[in-house]
């Protein structure tokens, strides 16, 4: 049985850590234990954010591809209306093929995306979550048309970019994960997009000549996460390919409503948020396998209009 911390967020780099080694612990003792079942108790869990959610969900459907029929995956109903909510929604208790906990009549529920997990570009996803942003956040047309852009550029980095073709890592090839919400308690929409690859500073430096790796050698993950976010790269110099984190920066930069935009890849954690100022770098111990896009606004309502550029 492996049991779930009290509190499973990104917020603080401890909480980054505590979910990074629960994933590990996760994946461990799926692929190298040879247990015959594994119980995922989260029955105490008290607090879970969608990107955490999403992780979660992801690593079980990697494990299960990888342990076949030799390792059962099962889980534990949470106490938590609010983590059982996010949980059923996301789709966790489907994964894991368990019947979801109900609901009480009077709990007010917030509005989700499923989590979607998929191997190429599809704008119908895309469409799918900006209808869910609708409920709580009125785009202008244009912008709508920005932030359906750059999704897609992130869907096609990932068939692109993310995944090395000869990798003796457990991961799901050149498959992404995807969940969006629009949370009408705190008045606040966003989305997370998660893929198993090899990281974007792993995948920059490979691309990068002997020389310009010399010359940069002493920088750490966080530092290539930036670079990726300002001077986007593209294998086949493609308008379209490699500028979805650019894109996404620029759309908050130009929005009149509290925003950020965090990148996790590898070792690295940079943060990027509307109210001014660079980068917020930081530096995680052990890191995170692949690359996580968490995009969010804040304060927002459903007559407000987003001003373009």
């Amino acid at each position: 049985m492996i049991e779930f911390p009290e509190r499973l967020s990104l917020e603080t780099l401890a909480d980054v850590e505590v979910v990074a080694n629960l994933l590990r612990e996760i994946r461990s003792a799926a692929l190298g234990g040879n247990f015959k079942r594994i119980t995922l108790d989260h029955t105490n869990v008290r607090c879970m954010s969608p990107d955490v959610a999403l992780m979660v969900v992801a690593e079980i459907q990697r494990c299960e591809v990888y342990c076949g029929s030799r390792t059962v995956i099962t889980g534990t109903h949470p106490k938590s209306h609010e983590v059982t909510e996010l949980l059923s929604e996301v789709g966790f208790y489907e994964a894991l093929d368990i019947k979801p906990p109900k609901l009480p009549a009077s709990y007010k529920s917030r509005t989700y995306v499923r989590v979607e997990r998929r191997n190429k570009t599809l704008p119908r996803v895309v469409d799918s979550l900006l209808e869910c942003f609708a409920k709580e956040f009125s785009f202008e047309e244009a912008d709508r048309k920005r932030l359906h852009v750059a999704l897609i550029e992130c869907m096609d980095n990932v068939f692109e970019h993310a995944y090395e073709v000869v990798s003796d890592r457990p991961y799901l090839y050149k498959e992404w994960w995807l969940v969006g919400y629009a949370d009408h308690q705190e008045s606040s929409i966003g989305f997370v997009f998660y893929d198993q690859g090899a990281g974007i500073p792993t995948t920059i430096r490979r691309k990068k000549k002997k020389r310009v790796l010399a010359r940069l050698a002493g920088w750490a993950d966080g530092q290539w996460i930036d670079r990726a976010v300002r001077k986007p790269i593209s294998r086949y110099a493609s308008k379209r390919r490699g500028h979805g984190l650019d894109k996404l920066k620029q759309f908050l930069d130009q929005l009149g409503v509290e925003g950020s935009l965090r990148v996790i890849a590898n070792c690295g954690d940079v943060e990027y948020v509307t109210t001014g100022g660079g980068a917020s770098i930081q530096l995680l111990n052990g890191g995170i396998d692949g690359s996580l896009i968490v995009w969010k606004l804040r304060g927002v309502t459903k007559d407000f209009a987003a001003v373009a550029a």
